[in-house]
């Protein structure tokens, strides 16, 4: 049973290689855009994390029904456990989401905008 959810997990992080992927770069971009953009690369990176420990978690649970079964839930009970756990999922997900539109409308600043300081500083 072990190896069964050993091999699920792996496979199920393998067909997210490519989203990872793109997390990665993402991750990159935001580090080097820090400095002219701190708080939207401070939003990216943590919109990013999250999503990806949700992701973790979303794998995990692909997995439950399994280990459920085998320690005497009925299909019932298998079912509101993971329609809870969905319903958790969800909100946490929108979390996410949100923490990644912070980081893309955000406050940044702009051409003008730094050629108008410059203007009033002189």
């Amino acid at each position: 049973m072990q190896n069964e959810i050993l091999m699920i997990t792996i496979s199920n992080m393998a067909t997210h290689i490519p989203v990872y992927l793109v997390w990665l770069a993402g991750i990159f971009l935001a580090i080097d855009s820090r400095k002219r953009n701190p708080r939207s690369s401070l939003f990216a990176i943590l919109a990013i994390a999250f999503m990806f420990a949700l992701n973790l978690i979303g794998i995990f649970m692909s997995t439950l029904p399994m280990r459920l079964n085998k320690q005497g839930y009925t299909m019932l009970n298998i079912g509101m456990i993971l329609s809870v756990a969905n319903i958790a999922m969800s909100i946490l997900s929108a979390g996410g989401w949100g923490l990644l539109l912070a980081a893309i409308f955000s406050e940044r600043h702009t051409l003008s905008s730094l050629n108008s300081h410059r203007i009033d500083s002189e």
